[in-house]
C-alpha cells in the first residue's frame, strides 16, 4: 500500500492509471479506518439518543432550488435516507463515499441545513480548508449565508 503522500501525489498528479487507482485504494482504506475506529471507540455505539430533526424546507428547499443542476436519482435517494435517520431518537452514524465529483458536499450540506432549519448548530467537517472554500457556496443565487464558520487545517 502506498503511503498517504503518494495517494495524494498520485491523484492530484498521476503519471498513470495505476497511479491514481493506488492513490484512491488508500484514501478509501484510510476513510474507512478512520470511521471504524471512531464507531469502536464509543462502547455504547447505535444506543446513543438523540432529538429527532424534521425538515421543515426552510432551507434545505431553498438551496436545493438554487443549485444550477438536477440532483441525481442516487444523491435524491441518500439525502431520504438521511433525513429518516436523522428523524429518529437514534444518533445517526453514516459514511458517505463517492468519487470526486460525485455530489458528496451537496448531500452533506443539505443535511448540515436540516439542523440549522431546527436552529441546532450544523457542522460540516472536511480533510481540508479547501474542501469548504472551493465547493460549499458556489450558488449565487442562494441566499442564505452562514454568519461564522472556520475551515481549520
Amino acid at each position: 500500500m502506498v503511503s498517504l503522500r503518494e495517494a495524494f501525489e498520485g491523484l492530484h498528479f498521476p503519471k498513470t492509471e495505476e497511479d491514481i487507482l493506488r492513490g484512491k485504494k488508500r484514501i478509501i482504506y484510510e476513510q474507512f479506518l478512520k470511521f471504524y475506529l471512531s464507531l469502536n471507540l464509543s462502547s455504547s455505539f447505535g444506543k446513543r439518543r438523540s432529538v429527532p430533526l424534521r425538515r421543515t424546507g426552510e432551507l434545505t428547499e431553498k438551496f436545493v432550488e438554487s443549485l444550477p443542476f438536477r440532483l441525481t436519482e442516487e444523491q435524491l435517494k441518500v439525502m431520504g435516507e438521511i433525513e429518516e435517520d436523522m428523524g429518529k431518537e437514534e444518533a445517526m452514524h453514516r459514511l458517505l463515499q463517492g468519487d470526486v465529483g460525485s455530489g458528496k458536499t451537496v448531500v452533506l450540506l443539505w443535511s448540515a441545513l436540516i439542523a440549522i432549519e431546527k436552529r441546532i448548530s450544523g457542522g460540516i467537517n472536511g480533510t481540508n480548508g479547501n474542501f469548504g472554500r472551493a465547493n460549499i457556496f458556489r450558488s449565487k443565487k442562494f441566499s442564505w449565508k452562514p454568519r461564522g464558520y472556520s475551515f481549520n487545517n
